[in-house]
This record gives structure tokens, sequence and C-alpha cells, in this order.
């Protein structure tokens, strides 16, 4: 039987498009439809944990450093085979080059960008009624702004990495654009 690769997956998008929550739809077996279309059906479905909990929050946030361990967490979990290790992504980690850094750490697995694309009027809405840090002085300029910004960045990385965009508005069931 051949041996499939480990697949290490990291979910960008801006803030409130939905990461975290497409990261916990796929590890569950309701997720299969979409598993199969982003062939990872048979795979173990690992999520990384840490990425999530040293989710920074403003500047400064002591979480944000703490992300640079996930280049010796990330590793561990890729022990074994046929597993899609999902990452929620943060800007700070293109900032700081984690994802090309992780590609060379782990030569032998495949390296996947997700990245999460939705409406900037339902994003608002989202950083208004879900968002801590969200102020008053936020508008729909800084949400276009920053989908705009964080798309630029992420579509840097095209030439290096398999990049798949994942609708992530509300009933669209996270479908592959």
């Amino acid at each position: 039987m051949k041996k499939l690769r480990n697949s290490i997956v990291w979910v960008f998008g801006p803030s409130a498009a939905g990461k975290e929550t497409l990261i916990n739809y796929l590890a569950t077996k309701k997720a299969e439809p979409l598993l199969k279309k982003m062939d990872m059906a048979n795979a173990e479905i690992v999520v990384c944990q840490e990425s999530i909990d040293w989710v920074a929050q403003y500047k400064d946030d002591p979480k944000g450093p703490k992300r640079e361990l996930l280049l010796s967490i990330v590793p561990k979990y890729a022990v074994g085979h046929n597993k899609a290790i999902l990452i929620k992504g943060q800007t700070l980690d293109l900032d700081h080059n984690r994802v090309r850094r992780m590609k060379k750490k782990l030569p032998n697995c495949e390296h996947i960008i997700f990245v999460m694309t939705g409406d900037s009027k339902e994003l608002f809405q989202r950083w208004k009624d879900n968002k801590s840090w969200y102020k008053e002085e936020d508008s729909l300029n800084d949400v276009k702004k920053e989908i705009i910004g964080h798309k630029e960045e992420v579509f840097r990385l095209s030439n290096e990495f398999r990049i798949i965009t994942i609708d992530g508005r509300a009933g669209m069931n996270y479908a592959i654009t």
C-alpha cells in the first residue's frame, strides 16, 4: 500500500472570515463532501489547537510571540502518514515568514493555503457582533482594506504553494471558488 504524505494546511482570511469555524467543520464527519473536493477525504484531520489558542488580538499581544512555537509543534503532529494538519493562520505568520519556514522544515509534506473570502458588509457586521477589539471608529472601509491587503499578501505565495479559495459567506457552505 502506498503511503500518502501529510498535508500542512494554513487557513488564512481577514478577521471574522470564519477561519476557526471552517477548521472545526473540517474536523467533523459532516465535512466529507468538502474534503473530497479538497483531495483530503481519506486523510486524518488534525487540528493544531495551539494555532487557535495563540491568536494575537492586538498589537503587542503576548500570544503573538508564542506563534513562533508552531514551527516546532506542527512537525510533531506530522509524524506518520496521510494527515491533514490544519493551522489557523494570522497575518503575523506571513509577516514572520512562518509559512515558508514551515515548508522548509517539512519538505516531504504537501503545503496548502486555504484563503477565506467574504462580503465586506457581512464581515463588518461580524466585527461589530463578535470581536472584542471592535471600536466604534472602525468602518466598512477598514474591512475592505483588510480584505484587499490580506489577499495581496497571501497571493504573493501563489508560485510556491497550492492555494484554495473558500467562500466564507453565510449560506455558501464553504464553496471553493
